[in-house]
């Protein structure tokens, strides 16, 4: 039985394809055949997508979709959460760096509000009525 060279190589080539992932296959024998590998994967993939593509299979990838999100729910809103309180508390220091430091801090008055009635015990006035 007598090989070409041509048909050597075809055949070198072909199983180097087979043992090298798509990208050392394309450094080796050039873009174009790296391309036309990750196509043929690409359709390969689908049409076994499509083979397995039944309503059990659909149940049960919505099933795990609603477990997956069921059980992330939690930590993505907690993280959520960390995410933004960290940021109202980087807003708060860039305010203080930004108010003036010479200038006093302004404090409230002293005691009760005008007007407040304070309980002090017995009235003075209705005491002596009787």
């Amino acid at each position: 039985m007598k090989i070409t060279k041509a048909r050597l190589k075809q055949i070198i080539k072909e199983e180097l394809e087979v043992t090298l992932t798509n990208e050392e296959a394309g450094e080796m024998f050039g873009e174009s055949v790296g391309t036309q590998l990750e196509e043929q994967e690409l359709n390969e993939d689908m049409e076994t997508l499509m083979l397995n593509l039944t309503p059990e299979n659909i149940a049960i990838m919505t099933a795990a979709i609603k477990k997956v999100a069921l059980n992330f729910a939690p930590a993505a809103t907690l993280a959520t959460a960390g995410y933004f309180a960290k940021q109202v508390v980087d807003d708060l220091k860039a305010l203080s760096k930004m108010a003036p430091k010479d200038q006093p801090v302004p404090k409230g008055p002293k005691g009760p509000p005008p007007g407040t009635v304070i309980p002090m015990g017995k009235d003075i006035n209705r005491d002596n009525l009787d």
